[in-house]
């Protein structure tokens, strides 16, 4: 037939070293292009419970963790394969979001390499194949998976979807065990990463049509026997999503989400896919699903869909790939267009990841068929193809740069999309991040405005408040978030905060206990427990809800600061020391560590603390950032000069401090002032 062959110009330039060299030009590009996104940092959209507040993944690999990500059914699927990827990056770059974006990246570089090479094994082509590869490497369509952390399980999954496809052509020429058994492995791999691709033994069947022409009626039982493994693996990952959907609660019911809105979702979720690849524009990383959509948006959906569909079919016994194209398409958009609702959003540019191939296909096979058609067309097609890859590469590195932040991304997304409650709480919570508490409020206002039972824009609004240093005011904001959604431990924590702030410590422990009993994996809430008991006359107590603190989230600088606090204030010196040594292996630089390390070493009454040259060590690094030393930079700098006997510097910084006019401190200076004058360092009691 007509499309299997390659193009007139295929032997002429084809060879290994024309593989060779658009490889690396493929490689090259899609770099350039994705590098910026190495400079980018982690959006506050998933990305906390992929990575950044995840404390499993942030663990890292070792034995414990990985048996969570086998067993956890967390965030309403099973993916260990991508939960093991983010631990892994984890242990490589800890939390900087640039090394989290270049596995990615690489990630997209491989998947791109890896469909030029299976087309070109399937087809026989190499042009046509790397027209495909570099499409995929360069559409806007696919800035999300690529550019977005959380949407890591896009790029992994279809790494293994390509693996499968590439083995299984290779079995049907040469059929071994070897083959069969990494065709599996690969596919349950892939699986492991995200269970969207429960389709892609149905996509085997289609390439067994085209290219593979290995597929016919008489035989199509036959065909589908030999997947029987592959079917039962893709059946045994639907049971367990829709297992872990429905334990989250994440899948709509029919009373929120009728039948007739989702079929009308879909066909308009079909066309709006074919439009933005068409046309990238207006991309976001929300579209929310409205209540309902207009009779007349879905009919033309539906006359698109069906339109392309029996165009497809028509061609068919001249043309395969159109119809092999369009069904990939089709088939494996299928388990996420919304005919089983998860989340309220009506697309995602994310789901396109490896649908779009079978689209790619159809434009690349097609333009040639077309070109062949007109009088010297062929000469026309080197220019179609790289004026299209420099458009789209164009446009994607202008859709890149609104993933550099959550703020740029959901002021984007809210220019782009319909209004959300979504886009309009996360966009508050980029500001109530950078400080900007009365931007915050605005943004989270106008959240609770479009859905007044939002618990997380209602949580947001108290914390706002509580930040603001309006306690009372953020009590109501709570307790509506709560009354909401009854098991939101966030905002049972913000109570707890909130009443703590006004001294109602008891009600505040009894609000963050049930926080707790919600969420014992959260931190932030042992760390409120403890400052809670400590308010409360409960330093033991305290030490212990902090400890509980540590073990889950060993970083936090601010709790080992308010255990350091205890121990101190218990006169238990050691712990004291080791949590301030704690906070200096995490960040070198802290001010509060090294000042207050310093002051022990110079002026603890145990002298097996003291240690005046230490100390005036810690007091210059605290303070090496300072062109004008502040009065605790004087005062500790002196205590430790005094240590070591150089009293005369110790007096001229005293008074240096005295006559900043610090009324707060000024009684104490002109104690250690007279301390320093009589020969004698200072003593902490």
């Amino acid at each position: 037939m007509a499309d299997e062959a390659g193009s007139p110009g295929e032997g002429r330039w084809g060879g290994a070293r024309t593989e060779l060299w658009l490889s690396l030009a493929l490689i090259v590009a899609t770099i350039e292009v994705y590098w910026p996104v190495s400079l980018h940092g982690f959006l506050n959209f998933d990305s906390p419970d992929y990575v950044t507040r995840n404390f499993h993944v942030l663990g890292g690999l070792v034995a414990s963790e990985v048996q969570w990500a086998f067993t956890t059914l967390f965030f309403a699927n099973w993916s260990p394969l991508t939960w093991l990827s983010h631990m892994l990056d984890v242990e490589l770059f800890g939390l900087w979001a640039g090394g989290h974006h270049i596995t990615s990246v690489v990630l997209h570089c491989a998947n791109s390499l890896l469909l030029f090479f299976v087309l070109r094994l399937m087809t026989g082509t190499i042009w046509r194949s790397a027209f495909v590869a570099a499409l995929f490497a360069m559409h806007p369509l696919h800035v999300e998976s690529v550019a977005w952390v959380a949407a890591r399980k896009d790029v992994l999954s279809a790494f293994f979807a390509l693996l499968v496809i590439g083995t299984h052509t290779l079995w049907t020429r040469r059929p071994s065990r070897g083959l069969f058994v990494l065709t599996h492995v690969f596919f349950a791999l892939g699986l492991m990463a995200k269970p969207m691709l429960v389709t892609l033994p149905c996509v085997l069947m289609l390439l067994d049509y085209w290219p593979l022409q290995r597929l016919e009626v008489r035989n199509f039982l036959a065909r589908g026997r030999e997947k029987g493994l592959l079917f039962g693996l893709s059946m045994g990952s639907c049971i367990l999503t829709l297992l872990a959907q429905s334990r989250s609660e994440a899948i709509a019911n029919l009373s929120d989400v009728s039948i007739g809105l989702r079929i009308g979702n879909a066909l308009i979720a079909y066309a709006g896919y074919l439009g933005k690849t068409v046309w990238p524009q207006s991309l976001a990383i929300f579209y929310p699903l409205p209540d309902a959509w207009p009779l007349s948006q879905i009919a033309v959906a539906a006359l698109v869909v069906l339109g392309l569909t029996a165009l497809a079919f028509r061609m068919a016994p001249f043309r395969r790939y159109p119809l092999v194209g369009w069904l990939w398409f089709v088939g494996t958009l299928l388990p996420v267009v919304g005919l089983v609702q998860v989340g309220n959003q009506a697309m995602a540019d994310r789901y396109t990841y490896i649908p779009l191939i079978g689209i790619f296909i159809v434009a690349a096979w097609g333009s040639e068929d077309l070109a062949r058609r007109i009088s010297r067309g062929t000469r026309w097609v080197p220019v179609f193809a790289t004026a299209s890859l420099m458009a789209l590469a164009t446009v994607t590195s202008l859709q890149l740069a609104h993933w550099e932040s959550s703020e740029k991304m959901f002021r984007h997304t809210l220019a782009v999309a319909r209004d959300s409650p979504l886009a309009r709480n996360n966009l508050g919570s980029a500001l109530l991040e950078t400080g900007d508490l009365e931007a915050a409020i605005v943004q989270f206002e106008h959240a609770v405005a479009l859905d007044p039972q939002n618990s997380r824009a209602l949580a947001n609004l108290g914390t706002a408040q509580l930040r603001s240093g309006r306690p009372t005011r953020a009590l109501p904001y709570y307790r509506s978030a709560i009354r909401a959604k009854s098991d939101n431990d966030i905002a049972l924590r913000g109570l707890g905060a909130a009443l703590g702030a006004l001294k109602r410590n008891e009600e505040a422990m009894a609000a963050v206990r049930r926080a707790l009993d919600l969420r014992p994996d959260r931190p932030a809430a042992w760390a409120l427990m403890g400052k809670l008991a400590n308010a409360s006359g409960d330093p033991q107590a305290a030490i212990g809800y902090l400890e509980s603190a540590l073990r889950i989230d060993p970083t936090s600088l601010r709790t080992r600061r308010d255990l350091y606090s205890i121990y101190r204030d218990q006169g238990r010196v050691n712990r004291a020391v080791e949590q301030l040594g704690q906070i200096l292996q995490l960040a070198p630089a802290n001010f509060f560590a090294l000042s207050q390390l310093a002051w022990i070493h110079a002026t603890c009454a145990d002298s097996a603390h003291r240690d005046g040259f230490r100390a005036l060590e810690l007091a210059r690094r605290a303070c090496a950032g300072s062109a004008d030393p502040s009065v605790i930079c004087l005062d500790i700098t002196a205590a430790a000069l005094a240590e070591i006997r150089r009293f005369p510097e110790a007096i001229e910084l005293t008074q240096r401090a005295i006559s900043i006019g610090d009324q707060k401190r000024a009684d104490e200076l002109a104690m250690r002032l007279h301390v320093y004058e009589s020969g004698q360092a200072y003593r902490q009691h």
